[in-house]
């Protein structure tokens, strides 16, 4: 059963919407003009003002959080490892979001451009990995645009890739972290629409505590904010839509496919 106005979920035997307070009576008579009566679109807009408000400052502080976690540290706040070469951009080439860099130029621009990235950092393409001693640059043999695609992962995922491209190379992990922030931001949003704000602050807690260092830098927020749809979809028995949905989060990562039988289950 679900409200009458505003699509919550509720008990068959709900008399009042736990979410909106509206009544759920059968017949569209007096009950229905004692609702409009007691309903005040002013205090409800204006409650609603203050929620999305206290929403935003909670994506804020969310986002700022997520994105400390990834950032650069000051050296002076790395513990000194011998093992660990002296190299001011070791951390910045050999994470995940390097190697969604070196798939995106490849993908949209070829392995040309490749050449202008630093020398280690897309050496596992393995296209070329000898590196000239003179010269320190790694040669890339040519390969044409739209030829080489994401090795370790579904193809689908060069869309998620290309949108640190909107920037220079250098900004290119601060574009994609702010990406990922936004997507996080979307799913609080939704979760608070679809469910309620105490469901909503919780996602926040937990993605912030659990993935404090990598959520923001790793591209899993993208098949999660759709599967998280999916099953939103399915609860309101709009199975064609969550259906797609788990289909394209499937296409960015193969976790999805294990809630195919949670969607059925909510199906029967």
């Amino acid at each position: 059963m679900f409200c009458r106005y505003c699509r919550n979920n509720l008990p068959g035997d709900a008399i009042f919407c736990n979410r909106c307070g509206r009544p759920q009576n059968s017949i569209e008579g007096p009950l229905e003009n004692t609702a409009q009566l007691t309903h005040h679109p002013l205090k409800e807009r204006l409650k609603r003002g203050w929620i999305y408000i206290v929403g935003g400052c909670i994506v804020l502080l969310m986002g700022i959080l997520l994105y400390w976690g990834i950032a650069p540290k000051p050296l002076s706040e790395i513990p000194e490892i011998p093992e660990i070469p002296e190299t001011s951009q070791s951390s910045h080439t050999q994470n995940d979001v390097s190697r969604y860099q070196c798939y995106a130029v490849a993908f949209w621009q070829g392995s040309s451009k490749l050449a202008s990235l630093p020398s280690d950092q897309c050496a596992f393409l393995g296209i070329n990995s000898s590196v000239a001693s003179s010269t320190q640059i790694t040669a890339f043999p040519t390969v044409q645009p739209f030829h080489t695609l994401p090795i370790e992962y579904p193809f689908l995922t060069i869309i998620v890739f290309t949108s640190g491209l909107i920037t220079t190379q250098e900004n290119y992990q601060i574009a994609f972290a702010f990406g990922m922030v936004f997507i996080a931001g979307i799913i609080y949003f939704v979760i608070q629409r679809c469910r309620s704000t105490q469901a909503a602050i919780a996602f926040v807690v937990y993605l912030v505590l659990g993935s404090w260092a990598t959520a923001a830098g790793r591209f899993d927020l993208a098949p999660a904010a759709l599967t998280i749809g999916a099953i939103i979809l399915a609860g309101r028995a709009r199975w064609k839509s969550a259906f797609s949905l788990l289909a394209l989060a499937t296409l960015l990562k193969f976790y999805p496919a294990i809630s195919h039988r949670s969607t059925k289950a909510i199906e029967e």
